[in-house]
């Protein structure tokens, strides 16, 4: 039994022979940002009575808790396959402790989850989307690609600047589909051509400052006679 769980059963005064039980329970629940949280919360609480090295050790015992529970009893949806995990931590901002997070990454199908303190939602993101943007980058004449981790009115976006490149953006926070980005990536070609020949097809967009910006759909196109 780990320094964490030994302390646990001090403070609490009650055997608590069955805890990796009940965190097992509500991680396979879908409940792991929620009980990360609780958990980080407890060890920092007990760090104060303890002093900092025991903190960082109770830490280290948690990780370990939960990435054994992690490895045990959650797959991938879409693949079965056990996730990759790894635990991380950033400095917090005006603060001299640190903000934690673990990450689960599916290395069949490219999904990955970030779980942080402080944060109400779980964070997610598919790799894979990230290679198709990078690769449709490599080999984009006239027209580029790019990648952002939320921010967009949409899921994606292509801005035309005046006297610039015009760039397809990607919101990884809202495209989890890899064929979702070639379906952007053509529309946005389309709708280039169109501006080059001045005609119309009914695009969505807006005027900003420095240029115009238009949403992007994935909805089958329906294409004007004049557009044509």
């Amino acid at each position: 039994m780990n320094v964490l769980l030994e302390t646990l059963e001090k403070e609490n005064h009650a055997q608590l022979a069955d805890f990796k039980k009940l965190i097992s329970e509500k991680v396979q629940q879908g409940k792991l940002l929620s009980v990360f949280q609780l958990l980080m919360k407890m060890t920092r609480d007990l760090a104060e009575e303890d002093g900092e090295e025991s903190g960082s050790e109770f830490i280290d015992d948690l990780i370990n808790l939960l990435k054994d529970v992690c490895s045990s009893v959650l797959r991938c949806r879409n693949c079965s396959t056990v996730f990759r995990f790894r635990h991380c931590k950033n400095p917090r901002n005006h603060q001299n402790d640190e903000v934690h997070a673990i990450e689960l990454t599916c290395e069949g199908c490219g999904d990955h989850y970030t779980f942080a303190e402080g944060r109400e939602r779980v964070s997610y993101f598919n790799f894979n989307v990230l290679k198709k943007v990078d690769n449709l980058r490599r080999g984009g004449r006239g027209l580029t690609i790019k990648v952002t981790l939320g921010g967009l009115v949409g899921p994606a976006l292509l801005k035309v600047n005046d006297g610039e490149r015009p760039v397809v953006w990607i919101d990884a926070y809202q495209v989890f589909k890899v064929e979702e980005v070639q379906v952007y990536w053509e529309r946005a070609k389309a709708i280039i051509k169109r501006m080059k020949l001045n005609t119309s097809n009914g695009d969505k967009c807006f005027r900003i400052d420095d240029g115009i910006v238009y949403l992007l759909t994935t909805q089958t196109e329906v294409v004007a006679k004049d557009a044509v």
